[in-house]
């Protein structure tokens, strides 16, 4: 194999991506950059000295359009985001601060929406059952969640038709929103290579060369109603990332509902500022409805 130097442009997940590559192709030099690392024109970052850059499909909402105007070949990849084993994860500010809940930056619809109404740790447990989630949507955002992923795929060049099928069969594929399992990106690092025309082994082991270190985020579960309509398993143990101020290894529900209450009003997030997110608004509508 002839030696390129490779750059992995994206997010948290660019890192990973990197890491497979060099599993398959080890003589190449493949570095992972950071959006912002363009953004700052940080000397690592340098994207035209690259013989070819992997960059994250909406690179574009970052600014860096220009810097990759400038690269000798661009290919791109999904941006893997994917709701359906976890449709009740939402973002959110107030007044340009981040909301964080017992997970870290991912809130819950049903518990802010709880939240804004002043119910109790239990009366918000009691809104995790079917009929709350089929009046949020939530049963529709599977099919819609797998057939984005394959377009988003295809617009970039790649067929993951047959990967997702076995992404499907080997259960539960996401932690979250956002953050795949290994497979899911070592398959789009497949599909990358093959979309560059670089030779690779595809017998290589890549789940056990590389570390899944997005296990370390968090990991929110498929709640049981969901996962028996999907077909996988389910439950309502939350596992908070790894870093930061975590001192436990898991909630239970009503754990998770009230020290996100707590840190709700800790931040100063008072019921009567939640009320005021649209989300939230949308939320308690739906549910009075």
């Amino acid at each position: 194999m002839s030696s390129r130097r490779i750059a992995v442009v994206g997010n948290c997940n660019a890192s990973i991506l990197a890491n497979c590559l060099r599993v398959l192709r080890p003589h190449d030099d493949i570095r992972a950059v950071h959006v912002d690392q363009v953004v700052r024109a940080d000397a690592d970052a340098q994207l035209g000295n690259f013989d070819l850059v992997l960059a994250v499909a909406n690179a574009d909402e970052f600014g860096i359009s220009s810097h990759l105007a400038q690269c000798k070949r661009v290919l791109t990849w999904p941006n893997v985001v994917f709701f359906g084993f976890h449709p009740d994860i939402t973002y959110f500010g107030i007044d340009g601060r981040p909301v964080r809940s017992a997970m870290g930056d991912y809130n819950s619809h049903i518990v802010a929406s709880a939240y804004a109404q002043g119910l109790s740790t239990r009366e918000t447990a009691r809104l995790f059952n079917r009929l709350v989630y089929a009046k949020l949507g939530f049963f529709d955002k599977y099919a819609i969640s797998r057939a984005a992923l394959l377009v988003a795929a295809e617009h970039c060049g790649l067929d993951l038709h047959e990967a997702l099928a076995g992404w499907e069969q080997a259960g539960v594929f996401m932690y979250s929103i956002n953050h795949p399992k290994l497979v899911v990106l070592a398959d789009i690092a497949k599909a990358l290579l093959r979309s560059a025309d670089l030779p690779f082994d595809a017998d290589l082991p890549l789940l056990d060369a590389v570390p899944d270190h997005l296990a370390h985020g968090g990991i929110w579960p498929v709640y049981p109603e969901i996962a028996r309509a999907i077909g996988v398993s389910g439950s309502l143990v939350f596992t908070p990332p790894m870093h930061g101020a975590y001192d436990v290894s898991f909630y239970t529900l009503e754990g998770f509902i009230e020290r996100t209450f707590d840190i709700y009003w800790a931040d100063g997030f008072l019921p009567q500022h939640m009320a005021e997110v649209a989300g939230v608004r949308f939320t308690r509508d739906a549910l009075a409805a």
